[in-house]
């Protein structure tokens, strides 16, 4: 806009002129001409060939009260040259073989008395790769048959470089696996240890996972770090952050856990029909479900003793890092069994059970 030079003009009328080859300044052919609107400040407008029939500065403005106007000034060229050679330094070129192919001496080439034709594919019209040195290369694609079966049992190959993609199946492997850094997609059978992250499924007994988890299905006895994603089944112990638990854990939990699938119950001694000051609780962000998630307007419900869910008497305070408290009020807490919902846009829903005590 002209008001501030930088905010982009948008809904605007503006008026196209055009000069050609240093011409004045008028109407394109097809007469008076609006520049159409494309967005955020970009327009467009169309020539003829009336417009770019004349060689040399083709000059554009586009120009509206409001606006800084805009211009650009492009040049038109004839749309092909043609060159007809007869001499090279005072000598007549020769009538080519092939109209439009020039004749070319091979005697001369790279200015050698005597000339090495380079290395030609025994069939016309293929090529030859040859590297810097003048060894000749192999490309797999130039392979004839690159999918023929081959016997290498007498050769001993050395592979120190990335392998992207193995398709199909291994036989069998003789001899130890020092070890495995990076993704594995599925393993089935008995794994003694797993360095990095496990992508996909792992089926059969993992004697020790050092890393993240991506999804565990079944009974876990131990499991030491992070656990990124959802553990479906049994758990016998966790000392770690772990992502979402869906199902039973029957040891203990050590460490934070981002969300519970399934109600929590806790036995405290805490009274029924009295108010508690103070009741805490964390919510975590959605996203990674481990991050305590601060800033978020909360809604406070509760269901008491299996009933529908009512709002909780009292706001939501936020402390810290994630942490919340609430004042309960001893409506909130008028019954045997107390159900908590606590929940707020980009954070996951937290639940908390409570047994009062009479």
């Amino acid at each position: 806009m002209a008001s501030d030079g930088k905010t982009p003009a948008t809904g605007k009328t503006i008026a196209i002129t055009i000069s050609k080859n240093g011409g004045a300044f008028g109407n394109p052919n097809a007469g008076a001409t609006n520049a159409t609107e494309i967005s955020s400040g970009f327009y467009k407008f169309d020539l003829d060939a009336t417009d770019t029939g004349t060689l040399g500065p083709l000059a554009w403005r586009g120009a509206n009260a409001d606006i800084n106007d805009a211009a650009d000034v492009i040049e038109v060229v004839a749309a092909a040259i043609d060159v007809n050679v007869v001499k090279w330094l005072g000598t007549a070129v020769s009538t080519p073989t092939v109209a439009g192919v020039p004749n070319v001496n091979a005697k001369t080439w790279n200015d050698l008395t005597t000339v090495e034709l380079p290395l030609v594919p025994t069939t016309a019209g293929r090529k030859l790769d040859v590297s810097a040195g003048g060894e000749a290369g192999i490309d797999w694609a130039n392979i004839g048959s690159p999918t023929t079966a081959v016997n290498l049992s007498a050769t001993n190959i050395d592979v120190d470089q990335v392998v992207a993609s193995v398709s199909g199946a291994v036989g069998s492997v003789t001899g130890a696996v020092g070890s495995v850094t990076g993704s594995v997609g599925s393993v089935t059978g008995a794994v003694g240890s797993v360095t990095g992250n496990v992508g996909g499924n792992v089926t059969g007994s993992v004697g020790s996972v050092v890393g993240a988890v991506g999804s565990v299905t079944g009974a876990v006895g131990s499991v030491t770090g992070n656990v990124g994603g959802n553990v479906v089944g049994s758990v016998g112990s966790v000392t770690g952050a772990v992502g979402s638990v869906t199902g039973n854990v029957g040891g203990n939990v050590v460490g934070s856990v981002a969300s519970v699938v399934a109600a929590v119950s806790v036995t405290s001694s805490i009274k029924k029909n009295q108010a508690l000051a103070g009741f805490t609780f964390v919510l975590v962000d959605s996203t990674d479900h481990v991050t305590g998630k601060t800033g978020v307007t909360v809604t406070a419900q509760r269901s008491i003793d299996g009933a529908a869910f009512g709002p909780c008497a009292n706001a939501v305070v936020e402390i810290s890092a994630g942490a919340y408290k609430i004042d309960l009020a001893a409506a909130d807490l008028n019954g045997n069994s107390i159900l908590l919902k606590f929940s707020g846009t980009g954070a996951d829903t937290r639940f908390v059970e409570i047994i009062t005590q009479p």
